[in-house]
């Protein structure tokens, strides 16, 4: 995770392995609290890339509840997949993943994850 990419009065959420999950809280002036959580329980869930807009590279983030396949694909507006990111099992989590873009003009694109039955997509900028 990256603090720029939260406000004050945020939970963050962040994890060094697929067990072991620290919650940190933060006022305007300091981290409030630092919570390590065991087994914390991962809800699915697609956060939006940051930074958006971007050039070139962004960065991807996701957790899963359980480990299972992954696949997030990047989609132009007109719904014609550009790339596929990730397409292999995952542990359960919070993972993030880097998007380095050289050879697209700038635009709109969308980016999907599927795991399992869940499925959610997010709208990112690149600005060149």
């Amino acid at each position: 995770w990256y603090a720029s990419s939260f406000t004050f009065g945020d939970t963050l959420i962040t994890n060094t392995d697929a067990t072991d999950v620290y919650v940190i809280k933060l006022t305007e002036s300091e981290i409030n609290s630092i919570n390590k959580r065991p087994n914390y329980p991962f809800q699915y869930k697609l956060y939006q890339n940051y930074p958006n807009p971007f050039n070139p590279s962004t960065k991807i983030r996701f957790t899963i509840s359980k480990s299972e396949k992954v696949r997030i694909e990047v989609f132009n507006l007109l719904g014609q997949k550009i790339e596929t990111l990730i397409n292999k099992q995952m542990p359960t989590g919070l993972h993030e993943i880097d998007y380095n873009v050289t050879e697209l003009s700038s635009g709109i694109y969308l980016y999907r994850i599927k795991a399992g039955e869940f499925q959610e997509v997010r709208k990112m900028i690149l600005l060149k």
